[in-house]
């Protein structure tokens, strides 16, 4: 009888990251008036109502123009949605970051606007608040504008979806206008 001989290779995963090129926060608006915000969904569920609710109280109060986009998927990045929007908009609005994949792209494409000038709110939930500060330092990102709702958010009802954005329109507002965003570290 012959014996086979199988040799396992194991790779580590750790491993060296590339540094990504640092980005610095957007400008922060002087002024919302007037304005064109885009918001961006990644599908995840009550998103779209909160994001429209978001754009007809910016409309009401700031008469802000406003675009509303899907992604096809909340697990993959926005692509070029991304340039398409940061070129016709002067703020973005997207989210909601609120399970790992999701939240990974949804920081990403966050930084991705950030990067081409575009004051951007991320929102987020508690239970991944520190996986989307982490996913946007790992895209080079030293600071955020994040907005973080209490986790769960997907099962809540519609009335309570509008209740969260009008509770928590003021930190859109603030957070468009400033310029630092918080530390992601």
């Amino acid at each position: 009888m012959s014996t086979a001989t199988a040799t396992l290779r194991v790779l580590s995963p750790e491993g060296e990251l590339a540094a990504p090129d640092p980005v610095a926060p957007a400008p922060g608006l002087d002024d919302l008036h007037a304005r064109h915000v885009a918001f961006l969904s990644n599908t995840k569920p009550n998103i779209d109502l909160l994001l429209q609710t978001y754009a007809d109280l910016l409309k009401e109060r700031y008469e802000v123009s406003a675009t509303q986009r899907r992604k096809m998927n909340a697990a993959v990045g926005a692509g070029v949605l991304i340039d398409e929007l940061a070129g016709n908009s002067q703020a973005v609005v997207t989210g909601i970051a609120d399970c790992g994949a999701c939240t990974a792209q949804t920081a990403r494409d966050a930084v991705s606007f950030e990067a081409r000038g575009v004051p951007t709110v991320l929102v987020t939930t508690t239970a991944f608040e520190s996986l989307a500060r982490y996913q946007a330092q790992y895209s080079g990102a030293s600071r955020v504008r994040m907005l973080v709702l209490p986790h769960p958010f997907d099962t809540l009802r519609p009335e309570e979806v509008v209740e969260q954005a009008k509770s928590s329109i003021d930190q859109i507002v603030a957070l468009l206008k400033d310029g630092a965003g918080r530390d992601v570290a």
